[in-house]
């Protein structure tokens, strides 16, 4: 009997201590945060308001919008369209969101602005220019200069006979759309004839604003294509760079590598169309930050998935100089799942913005987010609000 207790202990601590290095595996793998707590423990949803398909704003259609930020001098909204100048010229609106603690009653536009080019003219579609075409996706509201920020996801189509490269930009303009200035782009984020840099649809989609406005964070979609595969319904190691501006001076600081979750679900057909990439960022501080990832399978139940992570930059390692993240030695950043959309009773579409909005009477924090309809028929354009509760 003693002697069957003592085997039974070891086999015990055996299987324990095997399960401990399988945690500690995977923290290491996935970049999991294993002891630091969310800023924000609860989500509580408020609500959710949807605009008509084909609803128009002085004669433009009001869809593909895909990032939202918070004026709270105005107390309105920028949103920005990723229409690429082809059902109207590339622009942005302004929002006023109406909603309380315990109610989200309207949403109201009151005004749109047409983003311009360096040289004053309007951007092009590609019947105009398809070389200099706009894919806007991300906007930020800069306090201190009364400017906002915005992205632009580049193209990269490759042809025998016809290539188009088009790199992602980041740009500063003035609240009414004139341009003022470039920031700087990392030169691995450029669009090549050879597979390197960009993926096609895999560029900067996010855009994030620290609070202190010092700092500006972009990331790719999708991994570089020398960084490794995109992601899949099985686990790969898909890593997406992090990089850190200094918004004053327009350095480049730093990039971390960020890993992506698999693919939320296994698409219908085995060879369907799937991706899991960022949608956007938004910064807590100067090292955490929200990412919000965007799954994707078709003909999968549902055919997408909305997850939000805190990120912890702090001790990361600066992969800036590495030219390939794939089989190289690194500390990836921190993450940590701190709200899954799948919890809402009402479908969710394609959300692609993400922001701080005012606070409540008692003091939390609001966060809104936005989807992107693609201009279709079948989907839709879905403002959400929750409170943050501590």
């Amino acid at each position: 009997m003693k002697k069957n207790t003592g085997l039974i202990l070891l086999t015990f601590i055996f299987i324990s201590f095997i399960g401990l290095l399988a945690s500690c595996k995977k923290n290491i793998y996935t970049g999991a945060m294993a002891t630091s707590d969310s800023s924000f423990q609860n989500w509580r949803f408020i609500g959710e308001q949807i605009l008509p398909t084909d609803f128009m704003f002085q004669s433009t259609p009001v869809g593909g919008l895909s990032g939202i930020d918070f004026n709270p001098l105005t107390n309105q909204y920028y949103v920005i369209s990723d229409d690429r100048s082809e059902l109207a010229p590339a622009r942005f609106y302004t929002f006023k969101l109406h909603f309380t603690a315990n109610s989200f009653d309207s949403v109201k536009i009151n005004g749109v602005s047409y983003l311009r080019q360096p040289n004053g003219n309007l951007y092009p579609s590609k019947n105009q220019d398809k070389t200099n075409v706009p894919d806007p996706e991300s906007i930020r509201y800069v306090n201190a200069t009364n400017t906002l920020l915005w992205t632009s996801e580049g193209d990269r189509k490759i042809d025998e006979d016809d290539t188009l490269l088009i790199n992602p930009w980041l740009r500063e303009t003035k609240t009414d759309g004139n341009y003022l200035s470039d920031l700087p782009i990392p030169e691995n984020y450029n669009m090549q004839k050879k597979e390197l840099g960009m993926r096609q649809n895999g560029s900067v989609e996010s855009l994030a604003l620290t609070p202190d406005e010092q700092f500006i964070y972009i990331v790719n979609e999708e991994p570089l294509f020398q960084d490794g595969p995109p992601a899949d319904f099985n686990e790969t190691e898909s890593y997406v760079r992090i990089t850190k501006i200094k918004r004053t001076t327009k350095e480049i600081l730093a990039q971390y590598a960020y890993k992506l979750d698999k693919v939320h679900a296994a698409p219908l057909n085995p060879n369907g169309f799937k991706i899991n990439g960022v949608a956007e960022l938004l910064a807590i501080s100067e090292n955490k930050l929200y990412v919000m990832e965007r799954s994707f399978a078709i003909g999968a139940t549902p055919s997408n998935s909305i997850r939000v992570f805190e990120v912890d930059l702090q001790n990361a390692t600066n992969v800036i100089n590495m030219p390939s993240l794939a089989n190289a030695q690194f500390k990836p950043v921190a993450k940590q799942l701190v709200y899954n959309l799948s919890k809402l009773k009402s479908e969710v579409d394609n959300v692609e913005g993400i922001c701080f909005g005012p606070n409540l009477p008692n003091g939390n924090k609001t966060i809104l987010l936005v989807s992107d309809n693609n201009f279709s028929t079948i989907q839709k354009t879905q403002f959400l609000v929750f409170e943050l509760i501590k």
